[in-house]
Parts: structure tokens; C-alpha cells; sequence
């Protein structure tokens, strides 16, 4: 059974570790996006959920609340016959792994850290917004309405060019008038071509 808490606690330990991945990682790439013109880094999901993240971290500085998961971490070791350590998840990475010593960066300044880093985030929402829920991110632009299509059609067709001479359409709508026949082509009448012979 100790076993099978050790397995949680470190599942604790590496999920604690993502979670601050995303924070710290999350925001570089919002960054790089809002420079690079990246479209993902708008996803309203992936900003509220990184902007979620640190706004929990920065609220339990501002009550002075230790991390639930360094206090899910602790029991499951303490579960397991391991003493937990009284430093924190953070603490113990600063201190350990990044090598950092305690006179540096100590417990308060990591608090206030938290919220500096949320007020960063905070601010590149607001400048960098997300884009709204169920908008695409290259949506095409919306098609014509068949009225408007049908307007346009008409105002095309019944336009006369500059120059007064109608369009094609036009002169196919135009009836054609039949053309009289000129009055010097008509046949003289039987009568005045006899009396031009006469005289």
C-alpha cells in the first residue's frame, strides 16, 4: 500500500509540474503569437483556462493558502512512511533543481511573484484579447444574399455606359421597330404615270 501512495504522490509532483509549465510556458508562447500573428494562441478555451491557472496560484498568495497539491502530496508521502518537507512544491524547485538558495528567494517573495506574473497575464488579455466563443479562426467572409446579388444583377443591366450607348442588355430587352420604307423608293401609281406620258 505504501507503494501505491508513492505512485500518487509523485503523479502529485509531476501534474504540480505541468501546472506550472503552462503557466510559465503558455504565456512565452501567447507572446511569441501576439508578435508572429500564430491564430491558436486566440483560443477563448486556452486563454481562459491559462488565465485560471494563475489566478488561483496569485489568490492563495493573497490569503496565505498553502497549495492543495503540495498538501495532497504531503499526506500521500506521510501515508507512505516518507517525511513530507515543510517548503513548498515551488520552494523546493527554486531551491533544489534550480539550485536558488533560500536567502534569494524566499517563501514571500515566491507570493509576491505569483502576483506579478498574474497581473502580466491579466494585461496581455486585455491588450492581446481572445477571440469570441464559436468564432472561427479564418472564417471565410459571409456570402451575398440573393437580393443583394439580384440588385446588383439589375444595376449592372440597366446602366448605359458614359458614353450613351446602352448595354448588351439592354438592347436585347429593347423591342425593334420595323423600319418604313422611303418614299423615294415607292412605286409611282398607275394613274401619274400616265399623266407624266401625257404631258
Amino acid at each position: 500500500m505504501a507503494t501505491f501512495y508513492l505512485i500518487l504522490a509523485d503523479a502529485i509532483t509531476v501534474f504540480h509540474l505541468g501546472y506550472i509549465a503552462f503557466v510559465v510556458i503558455g504565456q512565452l508562447l501567447i507572446w511569441i503569437g501576439w508578435a508572429t500573428g500564430w491564430k491558436w494562441v486566440r483560443n477563448p478555451t486556452f486563454r481562459l483556462l491559462h488565465f485560471l491557472a494563475i489566478a488561483f496560484v496569485a489568490f492563495e498568495g493573497v490569503i496565505d493558502m498553502k497549495c492543495p497539491l503540495t498538501v495532497w502530496e504531503d499526506q500521500l508521502r506521510e501515508a507512505a512512511g516518507q517525511i513530507p518537507g515543510e517548503e513548498t512544491f515551488m520552494a523546493r524547485l527554486v531551491h533544489q533543481v534550480l539550485f536558488i538558495p533560500e536567502d534569494v528567494v524566499s517563501e514571500d517573495t515566491l507570493q509576491y511573484s505569483y502576483m506579478i506574473v498574474a497581473a502580466i497575464v491579466l494585461i496581455t488579455l486585455v491588450l492581446f484579447p481572445p477571440r469570441r466563443f464559436g468564432q472561427a479562426s479564418d472564417a471565410p467572409p459571409p456570402p451575398a444574399t440573393p437580393a443583394a446579388t439580384a440588385s446588383g444583377t439589375a444595376s449592372a443591366n440597366g446602366t448605359a455606359s458614359a458614353n450613351g450607348t446602352a448595354s448588351p442588355a439592354d438592347a436585347e430587352l429593347t423591342p425593334t421597330t420595323p423600319t418604313t420604307p422611303n418614299a423615294q423608293t415607292t412605286p409611282d401609281a398607275p394613274g401619274a404615270t400616265q399623266g407624266k406620258a401625257a404631258s
